[in-house]
């Protein structure tokens, strides 16, 4: 089966670079793609004040629930409050990973009564910085989220009470098969990817998924197989041991191999 292919973009919020966000919204439509938005609910991270706050920003994100793109929560602040690595052991720093529960679950409730107050509708979540542990599960698992984007497989999975779509990439690039999410950070995008982006489209579009309800359907008993945990694991240690050319020889080889 040939490859198929998933958009996220990340860091939507009140004070994100709308030039950028409408240049990738006008690409998206032009193939008919709908795409993962991750949205942060209150925003405080200073580098995501990019704009003065958009005062019709909840509108636009409802335009977006409206047209069909899935509506993610992106955690709640978008704060780097711990130097923690969590489930994903991408990056040392993140707004949940080793926080007490409590605060978790209020962080999520809250996020998600913003959500509710604006109309959005969400079963997704997408942790800033891909940074979350055990126990943002377990608060997760008090909420509406039952999707979770994020994680290294060849396709998607269900684990710990959680349907997950892995993502795997920064940008869409050619895959022989499986299923690829492409995370993009419009915020700081440049106008290389904005075009390499169009380029892949005008070549890949049908082979970009805009419903994910079937997504479930196909994969929703599928487990991780010990390959894939293998390659998880060995991915991130070789992220983090650059020098170790042993282990790049073998994510080189599992990649191949996948």
């Amino acid at each position: 089966m040939e490859a198929r292919y998933i958009v996220r973009l990340d860091d939507a919020c009140a004070t994100m670079d709308r030039k950028k966000w409408k240049r990738i919204e006008e690409i998206l439509d032009h193939y008919s793609i709908s795409p993962i938005v991750a949205v942060i609910p209150s925003n405080q991270d200073p580098q995501m004040r990019i704009d003065p706050e958009d005062e019709l920003f909840w509108d636009r994100v409802r335009a977006w629930q409206a047209k069909g793109w899935h509506i993610a929560l992106h955690g709640f602040e978008h704060r780097y409050v711990t130097q923690s690595r969590g489930i994903i052991p991408m990056n040392a720093y993140g707004e949940f990973s080793s926080r007490p529960l409590e605060e978790q679950k209020e962080k999520i409730l809250q996020g998600l009564a913003i959500f509710a107050k604006e109309g959005i509708e969400t079963k997704i979540w997408v942790a800033p910085a891909h940074n979350f542990d055990h126990q943002t599960l377990e608060a997760l698992r008090e909420s509406s989220i039952q999707i979770i984007s994020d994680g290294i497989a060849h396709e998607p999975y269900h684990e710990r009470g959680f349907f997950w779509i892995p993502c795997q990439l920064s940008s869409l690039i050619p895959q022989k098969s499986g299923l690829w999410s492409a995370c993009y950070h419009p915020n700081t995008i440049g106008e290389k990817e904005f075009e390499d982006l169009e380029r892949f489209l005008s070549s890949h579009s049908h082979s970009v998924l805009s419903d994910l309800s079937s997504l479930e359907g196909l994969y929703g008993h599928r487990k991780r197989t010990l390959k894939e945990r293998f390659y998880f694991y060995a991915y991130f240690l070789n992220r983090r041991r650059q020098q170790n050319q042993t282990l790049q020889k073998i994510t080189s080889r599992l990649r191949r191999f996948l």
